[in-house]
C-alpha cells in the first residue's frame, strides 16, 4: 500500500458520495485491506461494507507473455502464501469491529457482484499483478461504480526509466486502457508521485 496515495483517495472520498461498498480484488495476506479498512474507519466512519476477493492461492496463470525476472516473480502459484483464514483472523482483530466479506474464487469465476450484495462501489483498490486479474476485476466493477467512484490501481504506471522493457505494471496498464476504450467510464487519473 502506498500512503501518500490512500491518502490522497481518502480526500477525493471526502467530497465523493456517501453510499456504497469498499471493494479489494487481490487480498494477499490483508495487510493493505487491514489498512485501508482502519483508515476508512478513522477517516470515514465505521458504517462501511468491505469486500476482499482473491484466490487465496496465488497467481493462476497470465496468458500474456512473460520475461525476465516477471516468469519467475509473476508466475503462476506466486503469492500462493496466504490462506483465507490467516486474513479473517488478521481482520478480526481491528476495532470497531468492520462488516467483511472475504471471497475465495478466481475472478473470472465471478459473475456478478451482486451475487454477494454489492450494489454500489465507493472505493475499490485494485492489485491483481497480471492482465486477466485487471480485466476480470473491471469487469466486474464496471456496473457497480458511481461518479466519485475512487479506484486505486496497484500496477498501473511503469516506470519512467529508458532502459525498461518489462514489467507486469504493462499488463495492468493495458487491461485499464482497453477498459476505458470499451467502457463509457470517464476516468481522472491521479499519480501519486
Amino acid at each position: 500500500m502506498i500512503v501518500s496515495l490512500f491518502d490522497k483517495a481518502f480526500k477525493l472520498l471526502e467530497g465523493a458520495p456517501k453510499d456504497g461498498c469498499f471493494v479489494e480484488f487481490g487480498v494477499y495476506k490483508g495487510d493493505s485491506l487491514k489498512q485501508t479498512i482502519e483508515l476508512a474507519q478513522r477517516r470515514l466512519g465505521d458504517n462501511i461494507s468491505f469486500y476482499g476477493f482473491d484466490t487465496f492461492e496465488g497467481l493462476p496463470q497470465t496468458k500474456k507473455p512473460l520475461s525476465g525476472a516477471l516468469k519467475k516473480f509473476w508466475a503462476k502459484n506466486m503469492f500462493g502464501d496466504t490462506d483465507i483464514k490467516d486474513v479473517k483472523k488478521l481482520l478480526t482483530a481491528i476495532r470497531p469491529t468492520p462488516k467483511v466479506r472475504l471471497v475465495k474464487s478466481l475472478f473470472s469465476d465471478i459473475k456478478s457482484l451482486r451475487q454477494y450484495g454489492i450494489n454500489k462501489i465507493r472505493f475499490a483498490y485494485l492489485d491483481t499483478d497480471i492482465y486477466e486479474g485487471y480485466s476480470d476485476a473491471l469487469r466486474l466493477i464496471t456496473p457497480h461504480i458511481q461518479p466519485g467512484t475512487v479506484i486505486i490501481f496497484d500496477e498501473l504506471i511503469p516506470p519512467f526509466d529508458p532502459d525498461f522493457n518489462e514489467s507486469v505494471r504493462r499488463h495492468g496498464m493495458k487491461a485499464v486502457r482497453e477498459w476505458e476504450s470499451e467502457s463509457d467510464v470517464n476516468l481522472q487519473i491521479v499519480c501519486w508521485q
